[in-house]
């Protein structure tokens, strides 16, 4: 068990299964374009699926989502931040090629629909969820 501040240990088995496939794919993509220099960022998924504990926590304490529990496509495993990784560290400042990640990210079927959210990718079929939920 792990505390409701930590991350998400990332796995695509924790992903809907209908978004299963898309996200490795984009997540081929982006290790290809870096491979090919096509972009100087290596973006890896960071965080998938996430517990409404972990989202709650992310709402109410670190202020870095406006969505609370059952309100992010994060929750059903429809969302994947995807973040600058080089030498073992994450980075989210400096010089990261957020639009080579929209681009791949769209290229894949993918939707960027957060514009202060830019690691945020998710899967069209959240829309659908999320009407269904209303």
């Amino acid at each position: 068990m792990h505390s409701s501040s930590s991350r998400e240990q990332f796995s695509y088995e924790a992903l809907h299964p209908k978004a299963r496939e898309s996200f490795r794919l984009l997540s081929a993509r982006l290790e290809q374009g870096y491979r090919a220099g096509s972009t100087n960022t290596l973006f890896r998924p960071f965080e998938g699926f996430r517990s409404n504990e972990r989202q709650d926590y992310l709402y109410t304490v670190e202020k870095t989502t406006k969505a609370r529990a059952w309100r992010s496509a994060h929750n059903y495993g429809l969302a994947v931040d995807y973040v600058a990784y080089k030498d073992g560290v994450w980075s989210w400042e400096g010089e990261i090629d957020w639009f080579f990640l929209k681009q791949a990210a769209v290229a894949t079927g993918l939707m960027v629909p957060i514009s202060w959210d830019k690691p945020h990718v998710e899967h069209p079929i959240w829309q659908q969820v999320k009407g269904s939920l209303l």
